[in-house]
């Protein structure tokens, strides 16, 4: 990729992870139109959108000294570090005002307010946030970070007839998704975790157990369970399959970035084309 497009247009744009944000918002807006008309419910998809960039530029802001040991120029280190953390912080709140001016209930979304800071604030023994935990942290962004507010959003605002119970279990793929994309960003970022003394699946069991795991899981657990639930999907087979086998500290950054934006142009074509 040409090097002037990375630092001019590339790494700005990256660092705050808005695309993450942007893909997630598709998510939402394409998962509430399975069950309804979605129009209606813009304004929570852009409420619960917000929020997730809240929380991933908090996220940025508040480590970005860890994320400059993996990556100098995806980090927020620098004389911006302090208004990104506060900016994020304000940014959380913004989705009151639109769900009340749009009628919406502050319920559930109240509840969310905490898990966008407990996955970095060290409030645990040893000066250790959610983050530093072996595992633990992959779990909490793939079942509270997104998964949760997708289940929350079809019981309590689109008030489907079934327990919450059932419709996280339904979307029991879309945390297998995140799971997985966790851990090979966790790859991603061994050198600068390992020099931060985070205890991640590639740091504690290595790299090769880590991408045999991966593959294994996918061809033997997800492909499995998916084309018995009727939910196989042979392009995130496909792509994580090679990020399994490939994946290392070592490859270009950007790379990891290219399952988001081709999920991103997925959607504009979807809705655009």
């Amino acid at each position: 990729m040409d090097k002037g497009f990375l630092d001019k247009i590339y790494y700005p744009f990256v660092k705050t992870r808005l695309h993450v944000s942007i893909m997630y918002a598709f998510i939402l807006y394409n998962i509430i139109e399975n069950h309804t008309n979605p129009k209606p419910y813009l304004p929570l998809v852009l409420a619960f959108s917000i929020w997730n960039y809240a929380l991933y530029l908090f996220d940025r802001a508040y480590d970005a000294h860890l994320d400059n040991l993996s990556s100098t120029k995806e980090s927020l280190m620098g004389k911006h570090n302090r208004f990104f953390l506060i900016f994020s912080f304000l940014l959380a709140f913004v989705p009151l005002p639109i769900l009340l001016l749009s009628n919406f209930s502050l319920f559930p979304f109240i509840l969310f307010l905490p898990v966008t800071f407990l996955y970095n604030l060290r409030i645990f023994p040893g000066k250790k946030a959610v983050k530093h935990f072996f595992f633990i942290k992959n779990l909490y962004s793939a079942i509270f970070i997104w998964t949760l507010p997708v289940v929350c959003v079809l019981k309590f605002y689109l008030h489907l007839p079934y327990t919450f119970i059932q419709i996280y279990l339904w979307f029991w793929s879309f945390v297998f998704t995140v799971l997985i994309g966790e851990i090979i960003w966790d790859i991603r970022d061994m050198d600068g975790d390992k020099q931060e003394g985070l205890k991640t699946v590639p740091i504690v069991l290595g790299l090769q157990k880590t991408k045999i795991i991966i593959v294994a899981t996918i061809l033997f657990v997800f492909v499995p369970i998916s084309l018995w639930r009727h939910q196989f999907d042979w392009i995130f087979v496909v792509i994580f399959l090679l990020y399994g086998i490939f994946a290392s500290p070592k490859i270009p950054k950007w790379i990891y970035h290219l399952p988001i934006f081709v999920t991103i142009l997925k959607f504009l074509y979807i809705y655009l084309g």
